[in-house]
């Protein structure tokens, strides 16, 4: 009998131990979930999976993405780029807004920069942008400040040109059309056809075509590279077509200039 009772404690005793071993290797093997092993790599390449065991030593801080871990906490400043004063445009020279999207606006800001609050828009066709004659360069943007009407604050001057003369440049077009009158199944791609016909590069839409109409402009300011005077110009097409499914046929074309500084009496650019 005592013999069996013995046996019996043994067993159990074995049973006890087992269960506390096991609790043990799940806890200081696999650790929380989510946890990965600390690295003071910056990279974002993946820490190993290897898992290690539990000690009482304090893990390092700095760990790789996905750990529980808090990294520590850094403050950065982030210090505003220095405005430097540059030659300005004539003070109380008159200017238009060019080269924005009929889909955008062009901002006036509190003080000459693109994080700077904004106090007013002008639309992609605006005009009256009075110039102070004060500008500055922030970054690789020059600034100006402006008043248009009873809001002042500061433009990016790219967004900024003075008109010259206006003329018709119909005939041009269709030359450089080897003589035909350009067709096109929409208003934008007639405007398209006609800026690759014309001298310039880059083209900005400005003012579209209204839709489902028989006779349709459409506004694009076009701009020239390499000129130290003219920018570019702003062409207004027109076309028509008889029915819905007949093409659009150019019908004119007006070429006003734009000019980087300003236009003189007889509307050219100096």
């Amino acid at each position: 009998m005592t013999r069996a009772l013995c046996a019996l404690v043994a067993a159990l005793a074995l049973v006890i131990v087992g269960c506390s071993s096991t609790g043990s290797d799940t806890t200081t093997t696999t650790g929380p979930p989510g946890d990965t092993n600390p690295s003071t790599s910056s990279t974002t390449v993946t820490a190993p999976t290897t898992s290690t065991t539990a000690t009482s030593t304090t893990a390092p801080s700095t760990t790789t993405p996905g750990s529980t871990t808090t990294p520590p906490t850094t403050s950065t400043t982030t210090t505003a780029a220095p405005a430097t004063p540059v030659h300005g445009p004539v003070p109380e020279s008159s200017w238009s807004v060019v080269g924005v999207r009929h889909d955008d606006v062009l901002n006036i800001r509190v003080d000459p920069g693109p994080t700077s609050p904004i106090v007013a828009t002008l639309e992609p066709t605006g005009d009256g942008v009075v110039a102070t004659g004060v500008a500055v360069q922030v970054g690789s943007t020059v600034w100006w400040e402006v008043d248009v009407g009873s809001t002042s604050g500061w433009v990016a001057a790219t967004y900024l040109g003075a008109f010259g003369s206006t003329g018709d440049v119909t005939s041009d077009v269709i030359a450089r059309a080897d003589g035909v009158r350009p067709e096109a199944d929409t208003m934008d791609e007639l405007a398209a056809l006609v800026v690759s016909l014309r001298p310039g590069g880059e083209s900005v839409v400005v003012a579209p075509a209204s839709p489902g109409t028989p006779i349709g402009d459409i506004t694009v300011d076009v701009f020239e590279p390499g000129d130290d005077a003219i920018r570019g110009e702003r062409l207004v097409v027109f076309g028509q077509r008889l029915d819905d499914d007949s093409p659009f046929s150019l019908y004119s074309v007006e070429s006003t200039s734009i000019c980087w500084r300003a236009a003189d009496a007889a509307g050219l650019c100096v």
